[in-house]
Protein backbone atom coordinates (compact mmCIF):
# COMPACT_ATOMS: atom_id res chain seq x y z
CA UNK A 1 0.00 0.00 0.00
CA UNK A 2 1.33 3.42 -1.16
CA UNK A 3 0.55 5.84 1.93
CA UNK A 4 1.76 9.30 2.71
CA UNK A 5 0.13 9.08 6.17
CA UNK A 6 -0.17 4.81 7.14
CA UNK A 7 2.69 3.42 8.80
CA UNK A 8 3.07 -0.50 9.22
CA UNK A 9 2.78 -3.42 10.44
CA UNK A 10 -0.72 -3.23 8.77
CA UNK A 11 -3.59 -6.03 9.91
CA UNK A 12 -4.04 -6.91 6.40
CA UNK A 13 -2.60 -9.96 4.93
CA UNK A 14 0.27 -9.41 2.59
CA UNK A 15 0.07 -5.92 3.00
CA UNK A 16 2.78 -3.69 3.17
CA UNK A 17 3.41 0.26 3.92
CA UNK A 18 5.30 2.09 0.98
CA UNK A 19 6.08 5.68 1.82
CA UNK A 20 7.04 7.47 -1.45
CA UNK A 21 5.70 8.87 -4.76
CA UNK A 22 3.37 6.53 -6.16
CA UNK A 23 3.90 6.63 -9.56
CA UNK A 24 7.48 6.00 -8.93
CA UNK A 25 6.52 2.83 -6.18
CA UNK A 26 4.10 1.23 -8.78
CA UNK A 27 6.32 1.58 -11.29
CA UNK A 28 9.61 -0.60 -9.68
CA UNK A 29 6.92 -2.60 -7.94
CA UNK A 30 5.38 -3.73 -11.75
CA UNK A 31 9.21 -4.85 -12.36
CA UNK A 32 9.51 -7.09 -9.12
CA UNK A 33 5.54 -8.27 -9.42
CA UNK A 34 4.67 -12.14 -10.83
CA UNK A 35 1.18 -11.06 -10.89
CA UNK A 36 -0.44 -7.63 -11.45
CA UNK A 37 -0.80 -4.72 -9.29
CA UNK A 38 -4.46 -3.98 -7.70
CA UNK A 39 -5.40 -0.49 -7.13
CA UNK A 40 -7.87 0.89 -4.78
CA UNK A 41 -7.69 4.30 -5.02
CA UNK A 42 -8.78 7.37 -6.57
CA UNK A 43 -9.74 7.65 -10.59
CA UNK A 44 -7.11 10.53 -10.55
CA UNK A 45 -4.78 8.58 -8.66
CA UNK A 46 -5.08 5.47 -11.16
CA UNK A 47 -5.03 7.53 -14.30
CA UNK A 48 -1.52 9.28 -12.88
CA UNK A 49 -0.52 5.40 -12.40
CA UNK A 50 -1.67 4.29 -16.15
CA UNK A 51 -0.05 7.34 -17.71
CA UNK A 52 3.05 6.47 -15.88
CA UNK A 53 2.80 2.90 -17.82
CA UNK A 54 1.48 0.62 -15.08
CA UNK A 55 -0.58 -1.91 -15.85
CA UNK A 56 -3.43 -2.56 -13.01
CA UNK A 57 -6.71 -4.50 -12.11
CA UNK A 58 -8.56 -1.37 -11.41
CA UNK A 59 -11.36 -2.01 -8.14
CA UNK A 60 -14.14 0.55 -8.15
CA UNK A 61 -15.95 2.24 -5.35
CA UNK A 62 -19.29 0.06 -6.87
CA UNK A 63 -20.65 3.34 -8.37
CA UNK A 64 -21.56 1.52 -12.01
CA UNK A 65 -21.13 5.28 -13.58
CA UNK A 66 -17.22 5.19 -12.21
CA UNK A 67 -16.45 1.79 -13.14
CA UNK A 68 -18.00 2.38 -16.69
CA UNK A 69 -15.57 4.99 -16.60
CA UNK A 70 -12.32 3.37 -15.40
CA UNK A 71 -13.30 0.88 -17.97
CA UNK A 72 -13.11 3.06 -20.53
CA UNK A 73 -10.06 4.41 -20.25
CA UNK A 74 -8.05 1.24 -18.65
CA UNK A 75 -5.75 -0.02 -21.47
CA UNK A 76 -5.82 -3.51 -22.58
CA UNK A 77 -3.47 -5.59 -21.42
CA UNK A 78 -0.35 -7.26 -23.63
CA UNK A 79 2.62 -8.39 -22.88
CA UNK A 80 4.01 -8.93 -19.44
CA UNK A 81 1.01 -7.36 -17.87
CA UNK A 82 -1.11 -10.37 -19.76
CA UNK A 83 0.98 -12.70 -18.59
CA UNK A 84 1.16 -11.64 -15.17
CA UNK A 85 -2.96 -11.36 -15.54
CA UNK A 86 -3.06 -14.89 -16.72
CA UNK A 87 -1.09 -16.41 -14.03
CA UNK A 88 -3.27 -14.56 -11.11
CA UNK A 89 -6.52 -15.67 -12.47
CA UNK A 90 -5.32 -18.77 -12.35
CA UNK A 91 -4.35 -19.05 -8.81
CA UNK A 92 -7.32 -18.21 -8.13
CA UNK A 93 -9.44 -20.64 -5.63
CA UNK A 94 -13.06 -21.61 -5.73
CA UNK A 95 -15.33 -19.29 -3.28
CA UNK A 96 -16.11 -21.21 -0.33
CA UNK A 97 -19.70 -21.21 0.65
CA UNK A 98 -21.13 -18.59 2.57
CA UNK A 99 -23.40 -19.61 5.91
CA UNK A 100 -25.57 -16.61 6.28
CA UNK A 101 -27.31 -17.72 9.60
CA UNK A 102 -23.77 -18.82 10.90
CA UNK A 103 -22.51 -15.45 10.17
CA UNK A 104 -25.03 -13.42 11.45
CA UNK A 105 -24.98 -15.59 14.78
CA UNK A 106 -21.20 -14.73 14.64
CA UNK A 107 -22.12 -11.01 13.65
CA UNK A 108 -25.02 -10.87 17.11
CA UNK A 109 -21.78 -12.55 19.36
CA UNK A 110 -19.64 -9.88 18.75
CA UNK A 111 -21.75 -7.07 18.98
CA UNK A 112 -23.00 -7.99 22.57
CA UNK A 113 -19.27 -8.91 23.54
CA UNK A 114 -18.77 -5.61 22.70
CA UNK A 115 -21.60 -4.52 24.91
CA UNK A 116 -23.92 -2.74 21.96
CA UNK A 117 -27.50 -3.22 20.87
CA UNK A 118 -28.31 -5.42 17.99
CA UNK A 119 -29.46 -3.66 14.51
Amino acid sequence: MVSRTLKGPLDWPDATVVNGDAVEVVARLKQESEVPLRSHGSLSMNRALMAAGCDMILHCSGKLDEMQQVAREAPELSGKALERARRALASRKAPQPFDQVAARAQLDALIDQAGMTGA
